[in-house]
Order: structure tokens, then sequence, then C-alpha cells
């Protein structure tokens, strides 16, 4: 992941690296990054990579209500149709 942290005149717009650990499938939360903060859910995609999608507050508490083993991606299709 990567983001755009101005500190000093020279080093203005240049990438700088996130790291941060996802164990599993599922609902995270990203804290102390201004620019990124907030709820993600996070689903391994094929090939073994990780996809993630930015959610609300909402969908956070629908996602985590649901049961073991559900398809939490599917599940946010869902809850995001009108």
């Amino acid at each position: 992941m990567k983001v755009w942290h101005p500190r000093k005149g020279d080093e203005k717009a240049k990438p700088k690296n996130i790291h941060f650990v996802i164990k599993d499938e599922g609902v995270y939360e990203v804290t102390n990054q201004p620019k990124l903060a907030g709820f993600y859910l996070f689903t391994k995609a094929s090939g073994g990579r990780m996809t993630y999608l930015a959610i609300s507050s909402a969908e956070r508490i629908a996602l985590l209500a649901a049961p073991a083993g559900a398809n939490l991606e599917s599940m946010l299709t869902a809850l995001r149709k009108p």
C-alpha cells in the first residue's frame, strides 16, 4: 500500500510504504493514518492476493454479525444494493 506523506519540501508527494499485518479475511480498522483511517473489508483473491474495500460503520456492524464462514464480499455487495 502506498501513501503520500509530505514532510519536507524535497520529499513532498513521494510515496511512502505502510505495512501492517492482515492475518485472515475480515473487517479491519486502520488508525493513525489521516488519509487512510477507517474500516476495511479484506478478502482473499485468486492467487493468494488480498483485496480490500473501504466500508461504512453500518456495513462494519452487519459484516461482524455474519455467521462464521459467510462470504463477506457477497454480503457487502448485497448491503450496497439499493
